[in-house]
């Protein structure tokens, strides 16, 4: 078997290249969930702070007043 790889070097190349596409795949998943911890949150009002957070819910609220509920409904 030895000598068949030495006399077509087709088939250890073809596993190098795959093993190379396997370890570029894992190296940009590592990166990119690396780069995720690294995600923050700055608000400037009265005191400047700095908080990490992966996702930001910002609260609405309204108020309808009225007499006539139907017209409030519309």
């Amino acid at each position: 078997m030895k000598d068949y790889l030495k006399s077509n070097p087709l088939i250890p190349g073809l596993f190098f290249v795959l093993g190379m596409a396997v370890l570029g795949f894992f190296v940009m998943q590592t990166a990119i969930t690396f780069k995720s911890f690294e995600r923050t949150v700055t608000v400037k009002v009265l005191a400047e702070q700095e908080h990490p957070a992966n996702i930001v819910i910002w609260p609405i609220q309204f108020t309808e007043a009225g007499n006539n509920l139907e017209a409030l409904y519309t």
